[in-house]
């Protein structure tokens, strides 16, 4: 199989891959954002979880690791699996959905090194310009 057929495969599975990620765990990328922006709490334990850096307490344990993370994300109420849409929403509830399913399909779709390119950009830009004045 020639390097250009193999991508273009690849890139074909992974679609069908994002889809049905998203379809089956309604991952919602608008739902998520606004819990996050509007729900304090669930904003709190999320980054109470992050900074602890102790997302699986036995790493050696996929079992333990995956109830672990299942226990996070109950806690945490970021809204993944199916339910209604936000009902304040009013007719804009369904088209705000499949809005939300398709950028996280598109999200999935652009890979780890485009994730990662983006982040370590972000990174650097905080580490541009001139320090702050001291006792400022």
């Amino acid at each position: 199989m020639s390097p250009v057929r193999y991508k273009r495969w690849a890139k074909r599975w992974v679609l069908v891959l994002a889809v049905a990620v998203v379809c089956l765990g309604n991952i919602d990328s608008i739902a998520i954002a606004r819990a996050l922006y509007a729900g304090g709490a669930t904003r709190a334990t999320v980054i109470q979880q992050v900074t602890d850096l102790n997302f699986c307490s036995t790493p050696g344990d996929p079992t333990k690791c995956a109830e672990e993370a299942a226990n996070f994300l109950q806690k945490s109420v970021i809204p993944l699996g199916w339910s209604a849409p936000n009902p304040q929403d009013g007719i804009w509830g369904w088209p705000l959905k499949v809005i939300g399913l398709l950028l996280s399909v598109g999200a999935a779709t652009l890979g780890a090194p485009f994730w990662y390119r983006l982040l370590d950009r972000a990174g650097s830009l905080r580490n541009t310009g001139r320090p702050p004045e001291p006792g400022s």
